[in-house]
């Protein structure tokens, strides 16, 4: 009566490409519920059904057949890359199939057959089996689809989430990223459609510029890079962000995404540089003219209140090598191959933003009232940006009766 079990133990003993994901913890009692079956022993074999159902829901999922394609998916696995860098032979293809034929079995295995086989072992009480709750079963898993995934998207978290925090050791995801949309950005029109025109390049799969965004604060240059992940046709674009003091990782962070079928834009937000500050060096060394190739999977976009990241301080004109030593600290900035002011607007282009911005967000109130609102309030914030405007129509809005 227990051979079904006997036999789903076996095949998952002899799993091979994909063994890491019997470590999961569905999967672990599920294995272990399979062998306690086996084994004769109904009260184990009932606790860990039960686990495996706890275990589920847990998880989010409602099924097993669900949560081993999201396993799949989403494990760092070697047959992974092997699919996205073209070095799945034949015989490692056939292996892989062979395992997810086994799983794939396991998760249309229905609970009313094991709980049924569960009332033919000794020691049960069959009225308590009977009443254990059922998870979705049926879900058969596509071994061409699975591969497909790999070659589109890779495996593991970079393949899962669209936007990243790099710590220099550690990727954490952000699973709600800003939602900031391209199309509703006011203003900058040419800066924005030159980024643009670059990302899309990217996702293209042509090797592009590193971007270098520089301005006054409040200009919109972190929001015109985040919206990029809001673009509907950029799909398979993922953003990383990466701060300052994480920057000596970037190597190890550009030989991890090398081999990955999807486009990454690593994002360096507020950057600047102290004279003798290490972190200029490890930021050089992955932009042009440096020996080691940024891959063209990728490209970084970096945002500055300043042109010159380096910031220069007296000292310098009395160094031996003045012109050399100037020309060190320049150079970060040149080698970004686009460079995009973003400017304080004029009283015009700021009151154009301001009011397309209120109008956005429902505001009713005559132009000219608007516009003398508007001044008054860049006047008390001291500066005709964006964000001012921004700011400026978000508390118009909240004042809006009903």
């Amino acid at each position: 009566m227990d051979t079904i079990f006997k036999r789903l133990t076996f095949s998952l003993d002899t799993l091979t490409v994909f063994r890491p994901v019997m470590d999961s913890s569905v999967l672990s009692s599920f294995y272990r519920l399979c062998r306690a079956a086996s084994d004769g022993d109904v009260t184990e074999a009932s606790c860990r059904y039960a686990g495996v159902y706890y275990r589920l829901r847990e998880a989010g999922f409602a099924g097993v057949g669900e949560y081993v394609l999201d396993v799949l998916k989403y494990s760092e696995l070697p047959f992974a890359k092997a699919m996205a860098t073209g070095a799945a032979e034949a015989s490692y293809l056939a292996a892989a199939e062979r395992d997810v034929r086994i799983l794939s079995e396991a998760a249309c295995l229905s609970c009313e057959d094991i709980k049924r086989q569960l009332m033919h072992l000794p020691g049960g009480y069959n009225d308590i089996i009977g009443t254990l709750p059922e998870w979705e079963t049926g879900v058969s898993l596509s071994f061409d689809a699975l591969k497909s995934f790999y070659r589109q998207n890779g495996s593991g978290p970079l393949a899962k989430y669209r936007a990243f925090l790099w710590s220099g050791d550690k990727m954490t995801p952000v699973a709600s990223p800003d939602p900031v949309r391209f199309d509703r950005l006011v203003g900058y029109d040419w800066q924005r459609q030159a980024v643009l025109e670059n990302t899309r390049a990217l996702l293209a799969g042509r090797f592009v510029n590193n971007i270098l965004l520089y301005g006054d604060s409040g200009t919109g240059k972190s929001a015109t890079v985040k919206s990029m992940l809001n673009v509907t046709e950029f799909s398979s674009l993922t953003l990383i962000e990466v701060p300052k003091q994480s920057l000596t990782g970037l190597p190890d962070l550009l030989s991890e995404l090398a081999w990955r079928p999807r486009k990454f834009i690593i994002f360096i937000d507020d950057l600047s540089f102290e004279d003798g500050d290490a972190k200029f060096s490890a930021l050089k060394v992955i932009l042009e003219g440096s020996l080691g190739r940024r891959p063209p999977n990728v490209a970084v976009y970096v945002t500055s209140n300043r042109r010159q990241l380096v910031r220069r301080n007296f000292s310098d004109r009395d160094e031996m090598n003045n012109e050399e030593t100037v020309e060190e600290k320049t150079s970060l900035s040149d080698r970004f191959g686009l460079r995009i002011p973003f400017f304080s607007l004029n009283q015009e282009d700021y009151l154009k933003t301001a009011e397309t911005l209120a109008r956005q967000a429902g505001v009713a109130m005559d132009d000219a009232a608007l516009h003398r609102a508007a001044l008054q309030w860049a006047i008390e914030h001291g500066a005709r940006t964006p964000r001012t405007a921004r700011q400026f129509a978000d508390d118009l809005a909240a004042k809006q009766p009903g």
